[in-house]
Order: C-alpha cells, then structure tokens, then sequence
C-alpha cells in the first residue's frame, strides 16, 4: 500500500470513492485503484511524496501545520481500524450503465438488469445499475455525466462521441439470432404480399414509408443510405411516416395501411413471428440480400452491433475490469439468456457507420467539411493542370481567331471604304459627265467648271490657257466665280499656284494658300484658303494649259479632288480620258474582286490550317479520355467531357467555314443541269434522316433545267430540307416542294409543318453562326442557312424565309435565273 496526500476538492467526485470522516480528518478510500489517501480537515493545499519511501508529507492552509504519516505496522494496523470502524458510514453511489430503449423502457431495464446484477459479483468493490433511456435522455444524461458507461446504436454512438466525448468502443455486442451469434445487423424494407405493384426499390417513388424515427441506425438510416445509391431521397422520392419507438409500431403502420412500405431493424419481423404475433406469409422483403449465413431477412449491407462505450471520467483500470467481465458472459449461458444476447466480442470497426453518416449528411456529419485550395490541388492537381493546358490551348486558338478575324474586319473596312469612294467617284463623273455631254466648244468649258464647282462644293473653278504671246501670262477660257460663269480674263502667273502648275508639276495646297504666294493679290482679296490645280497637255505631251479649283476653306480631301480634274483635263482628250477612268474603275473593281478573293483564299486556308491543331487536341482529348475512364468524379467526368464537346463543336464550326469558302471556288462549274435530277439526288443524301423521322414529302410544279452548279444546288436542297425535318417535334415532318418558272427566274418553295420562326428573328436566319434554338435542344453549328444564302447568291439569285410564328410550321424560298448573265449584262 502506498500512502499518498490529496487536494480536498479531488475528493467526492460521484461514484468514485467511498468516504468516512471523524473528527480531525477525512480517510478516502478509492475503490478503482490500491491507493489509500488521507485528507487533513485543514484545507490541504499541497502534498509532497519522498522518492523511494512510502512516506507523504502534507501542508495544511492556514495553520502551516506539517504531520507526516509513515507506512509501518503500526500504521497499518491503524488504517483497517480505521476502515473497519467508519464502514457503517460509507457513502456508496452505484455506476449507472445507460441503454437505449428501442422498445419499451420497462422492457429495456427488466431485460439488461442481468448486466448489472453479473457485473456486480465481477467487481464486488463497485455498484453497478442499469437505466433505460430514449434518445433525449441518453444525451442529456451523456451530456450531464449522470451516466458512466453507455449501451446504444452505432450512429448514435458516434453522435453522442462527437458532442460529449466517450471513449472508443470497448466492446461489440454479439446477439443471438435462430441459433446463432450476430455481432452485426441491418435494415429490412418490407410491404405485404398483396401490393404486387412494389417488387422493386424503384417502386417506392411516391409511396409512404413507415419508420420508428430517422435517428434509428437499423429502422431508418441504413435504409435511406441504399435507397439514395439507388437515386431515391426521403422527402423527394418518398415520404417517410414516423411512428415513434418501438419498432412493432411501424409494423403496425403497414398493416393498418397508413403506409405502404416500413423500415425495421433485421430480427424484429422474426421475433414477432416467433411472438405469434405476425404471419410472416403477408410479408415481403424489398431488395433481400442473399446472405448464407445471416438467419434473418435483411436489404441492405451488414453494420457491427451496438458498442458499449465508457464516459471520459471513467478511468483505464475499472474500464478493462468491465470489458473483461463483459467478455465472460458467453460462459454464463443463464445470463445470456436473460440478456437475449450471446454476450459481447472485441470492438468492431465503425468506420462504415460513420461513412454512411456522411453520406447522408446525418450528425454529426450533417455541416458541410471546411474545404481549402490546398485540398482541392491535392485531390484534383492533374485534373487542373490538364484543365489549365487545355484552357491555354483555347485561349492561344482564340486569340488566334481574334487576330484572324481583326485583320479580315480592317481588310473589309478597308474594301468597303475602297467601295464607297468608287461609289462617291462614279456619282461625282455621272453628275459632271451628264452636265458635259450634251455641249460642245466654249460651252463644255462653261459648263465643265459650273459642274466641278457646284458637285465638288467649291467656290471657284477654271480652265485657262498659256498666252501664246507672252508664257509668263495666262488667259481664262472658263471661270465660275461663285455665283456664274464671270467674264474671262488675262492674268500674270509670276508668284502664284499657277506657276507651278505651268512647270508641268500638280499643286495641291489644302489650307492657307495665301500665306505660301504673298504677292498674289487676287488670292487675299477673295480669301482663298485652299487650292488645286493640274497641268493640261496634248496627246503628245505637250503643255497647253492649266485647270484648277479653289475655295474659301480647308480642302478635306485634296486627292479625290484631283482625280476628278485628271478625268476633265482638257476637251480634245475628255474621251480618251472618259476610257481611261472607266478602266481605271475596272482595275479598281478588279482589285476588289481579287482582294475579295484572296480574302475567301485567306479565311480558307486559316480554317484549313486551324483544323490540324484542333482535330490532334480532340484526338489527344479522346486518348485522355480513355486514360482516365473511371478515374474522374462525376463533376471532373462533366467539365472533361464539357471540354471535348466543346473542341467538337470548334471543329464542326471550322468545317461549316471551309465549305462556305468553297463556294465558287472549290466547286463544280455551273453547266445546264436537270432540277429535279439534282432534287432527287439530294433525297438519297438524306434517305436515313427522312427514314428515321418518317417525314412526308410532297413535290409538284415544274423542274426545269438550270444553268447552276450541281453539288452546289444538291448542298442547297440537303439544308433546306434536312432544316424542316429536323426542326419539327411531336408529329412526323410534312414537307411540300413546289417548283416554278416565271420567264428566266426558276423559283422553288419549301414549306414544313416543323415549329416555326418567330417574324421579328427571320433577319437573323442567314448570318454567319446564328441560332435561334439552344444546342440542348437542336444540334448544329448555324452556318446552314448562310451557306444557303452563298449558294444563291453566288448563282445571282435569292432567298428568303416566311412564317407565321412558333409552331405554325416554315417556308423557305430561293430563285435563281434560268440562263447565265449575258456578255453586254457583265460589262
């Protein structure tokens, strides 16, 4: 024995000792381990022990008193006095053992107070007793420290584990089940015999289903958990009906009709059978597992068996002492038959509760887990690396394409500024052509420099010739000043814009003329701003004269100016001028139609070259994919799967830009072709689509022959009437194809019964990559229709669409001319 001091407020913790006081000090006994301790009535505060001796010195408060006790005979033999003279005063609290009451707790208490009573004669220095709880009561008496070792369901351990702290499992309850030890059970789904219409798990939808409570391990948990691997969610797919503990209550449930379907522990159908008190031939098990060596009807998995577990106060010694007891009930087959248990086994592992917990988000479980980038990197680090490497992939395409298609809209811009000044430069000629044709001699001139000034909007303008008599003067032949053409006039070109001119060389002098010719009066009497003038010379070069136009403000555009002057230089070669400026506007439109054509060569050979890349990503994206079947979770299986679509669709959409460049370029040349030949060699392109959908398609009118492109009108009818048997839902497609000549045009119509187009969209219909339905609910790239429009075009037709709105079904039309464009027509 060893003698040791103790802090008095150590002493009479609930449970732990037993006590017995006199006058002058307390003597404590603690009964869990072989210590003897002494307290001083004095408020001890501190206790020394001397290493190696069995001797303890301890200080009292405020007396600073010391005692020292020593272990000798005489000692001793005062210490079992001591015991033996205070016994009849011993305080003595017994160890309460907590059970859950899955039936009721009369049932409970009267079936486990054998556990107390054997206990007890184990440990004949303690007191056990036994106390029945539901589950509020075991939590709050967990909660509490009212109990000291706990008997329930294994979720429910794990809850009451993660709230108030217990120790791990000491030990598995085995019970007895037709002859047999079970250390696990599990759930039974049950119904009767006469619902035949519930055969399967899927069957549930919609049903109620009859449950002790959602806390039940064995009657509801296990349950709910293969119902949810099976996509049925309580509340979603079933309506659970709670009928409170015990488990016969759901029984009671089904069988009076309140629900169709009830959860129960595996056991509880057998033992009321064994009762009498149900006939197990009204009863069919949903989902039965087929397990050889589990006597009882079962639908799910096998769990361990309830654990008894210890609170944190309950210490290490009396802990092993009750395990051990516990582990020798199966020697005692008169109290495992009170019990109705075989006895309890080591500890199992209930790791596989706690995981069913989390998968049903149950508590302790029930808060979603802190989750960090550092756990995301670690779990997904070679899905984001691909991800980002596909993502740079993308990004270096679309950066690509923004260049492509930045360089395509400044050539266009550029085109269509080339086109409007062409356009501004052909009006100009019109106007001033139309105003000079018709004269001839000193009247052109008159009516040239009235035509240059009011259509080029400027103030003066003349033409004026070299005096013979004297080169250093000049002499007007034509003078608009403003107003009318003025009287003509002789004038000294020393010093001003029109000595240039003379040298053979244009002048153009945008803005303030005035201050470059000082001496040149007539410029600042009339404040003339700007000015441009050209030499005129004869066929042979030689120089004649001089033509110039002038205003009071800044010229915007000098050169448009002077192209114009070149073209009414003189009258003797104003025809040979008109011929040079019409071919002159001829290499211009040439140019546009090259520059037009090698903008149709360029954005070929970009989708061209595109494809390469894109089609070795796909093609590098399917190999990963095979890689990783299996591997990915179901969100990294949608966003790898998202990104292969996606590369997909780029390189369908690349293929619908291809054959849209190839339009009068990489196609066959027009000849005279037989329509509705080439109507029905498109029917047999889309035999399998017309076949599938059983579409009705009506052809009537006249097919005449064409002068056309034949694949070209055979990939114009495949979209058109692909189009209106694939936009149709609910009914088989009905299309009817009406063909016409109305004098040189052919026109051909096609008209479905599909879901129609809303008339404030139609404009949209032949755009470049227009949709006017989702992908998830047509596929396609939307460069059907504008390559349609390509087609027709390039034949020097049209094409249009009508309809009356959603669901009142389509019309698409075309006409082309029946004969090539003439000669004189081209020109």
């Amino acid at each position: 024995m060893k003698v040791w001091g103790v802090a008095s407020e150590d002493v009479g913790s609930r449970g732990r000792c037993r006590q017995a006081s006199m006058d002058g000090f307390t003597a404590v006994l603690d009964r869990h381990t072989p210590y003897l301790l002494f307290l001083d009535w004095f408020s001890i505060k501190r206790a020394y022990e001397f290493p190696g001796t069995d001797v303890c010195w301890m200080q009292d408060g405020p007396m600073k008193k010391y005692a020292g006790i020593c272990k000798n005979a005489s000692c001793c033999v005062g210490l079992a006095f001591l015991c033996v003279l205070f016994e009849s005063t011993v305080l003595a609290e017994p160890l309460k053992i907590g059970v859950l009451a899955y039936r009721s707790k009369d049932y409970i208490q009267k079936q486990y107070q054998p556990l107390a009573d054997i206990l007890n004669q184990a440990i004949p220095d303690c007191e056990f007793s036994v106390e029945a709880m539901n589950y509020e009561e075991l939590e709050q008496a967990v909660a509490t420290r009212q109990i000291d070792f706990i008997l329930t369901n294994p979720s429910h351990y794990w809850l009451m584990a993660y709230r108030s702290g217990l120790s791990a499992p000491l030990a598995t309850l085995v019970k007895s089940e037709g002859g047999q030890a079970l250390s696990a059970f599990g759930g039974v789904i049950f119904t009767l015999t006469d619902r035949k219409e519930l055969q399967h798990l899927s069957d549930l939808r919609g049903k109620t289903v009859a449950v002790a409570t959602p806390r039940s391990l064995g009657g509801y948990q296990m349950q709910a958990h293969e119902l949810m691997k099976n996509n049925l969610y309580a509340g979603q797919d079933f309506k659970p009906f709670v009928t409170g503990m015990p488990h016969d209550r759901v029984i009671e449930a089904v069988f009076n009709g309140d629900a169709e379907v009830g959860f129960v522990r595996s056991g509880v159908l057998e033992s009321m059978a064994l009762q009498g008190k149900l006939d197990m031939a009204r009863v069919q098990v949903l989902n039965r597992q087929d397990l050889p060596d589990f006597p009882a009807a079962i639908s799910t998995r096998l769990f361990p068996e309830w654990p008894i577990a210890s609170l944190p106060h309950i210490n290490e010694t009396l802990a092993r002492r009750v395990v051990a007891a516990l582990f020798l009930l199966t020697d005692n087959p008169e109290v495992t038959r009170q019990l109705a248990i075989r006895g309890f086994t080591i500890p199992a592992d209930y790791t596989a509760v706690a995981d069913l917990l989390r998968d049903l988000r149950l508590p302790p479980f029930d808060s979603p887990p802190r989750f960090t980038l550092e756990d995301v990197w670690r779990r997904y680090s070679l899905l984001i690396i691909s991800a980002v490497v596909i993502a740079a992939l993308i990004s270096l395409l679309s950066l690509s394409l923004w260049r492509v298609n930045k360089k395509l809209q400044a050539e266009r811009r550029l085109v269509l500024q080339k086109s409007e000044l062409l356009t501004q430069t052909r009006n100009t000629l019109e106007a001033i052509i139309k105003g000079t044709s018709s004269v001839v001699g000193e009247t052109f001139f008159a009516s040239l420099v009235e035509c240059l000034a009011n259509v080029l909007n400027m103030r003066f303008a003349f033409v004026a010739e070299i005096d013979s008599s004297d080169i250093r003067k000049a002499r007007t032949i034509a003078f608009w000043n403003g107003e009318m053409v003025g009287e003509n006039f002789s004038y000294d070109i020393c010093g001003t814009p029109c000595e240039n001119v003379i040298k053979k060389r244009i002048s153009v002098f945008s803005e303030k003329v005035a201050e470059y010719f000082p001496d040149d009066i007539w410029l600042k009497q009339n404040a003339v701003e700007s000015y441009v003038g050209i030499p005129l010379s004869d066929s042979q070069g030689q120089f004649l004269g001089h033509m110039g136009l002038m205003d009071v403000k800044p010229i915007d555009n000098p050169e448009f100016l002077l192209s114009l002057l070149k073209v009414f230089a003189t009258r003797a070669a104003s025809e040979m001028e008109r011929r040079r400026a019409t071919e002159q506007l001829e290499r211009k439109t040439e140019a546009l139609q090259q520059s037009n054509a090698d903008l149709e060569q360029f954005a070929y050979s970009v989708s061209h070259d595109m494809r390469q890349p894109l089609r070795s990503i796909i093609g590098h994206l399917q190999f990963l994919a095979n890689d990783l079947k299996g591997k990915l979770d179901e969100d990294g299986q949608l966003n790898f799967n998202f990104v292969l679509e996606g590369a997909k669709r780029m390189d369908a959409m690349i293929m619908s830009l291809l054959e849209f460049s190839r339009v009068g370029r990489k196609t066959e040349a027009m000849r005279r072709v037989d329509s509705l030949e080439v109507l029905n060699e498109s029917l047999v392109v889309l035999a399998a689509i017309i076949n599938e959908s059983k579409a009705i398609i009506d052809i009537d009118g006249e097919w005449p022959q064409v002068y056309a492109s034949p694949d070209e009108m055979i990939r114009l009818f495949q979209n058109l009437i692909g189009n209106a048997v694939k936009y149709c839902e609910g009914h088989k497609p009905h299309l009817e194809i009406a063909s016409k000549r109305d004098n040189s045009i052919w026109q051909v119509r096609i008209k479905d019964n599909g879901i129609g187009i809303d008339p404030a969209q139609i404009d949209r219909l032949f755009a470049f990559f227009s949709r006017l339905q989702p992908r998830t609910r047509f596929e396609g790239t939307g460069m059907g229709l504008a390559l349609c429009r390509r087609i027709v075009e390039h034949h020097g037709g049209r094409i249009w669409a009508e309809s009356k709105g959603e669901g009142y079904g389509s019309l698409f039309a075309f006409e082309i001319p029946l004969e090539p464009p003439s000669i004189d027509s081209k020109a």
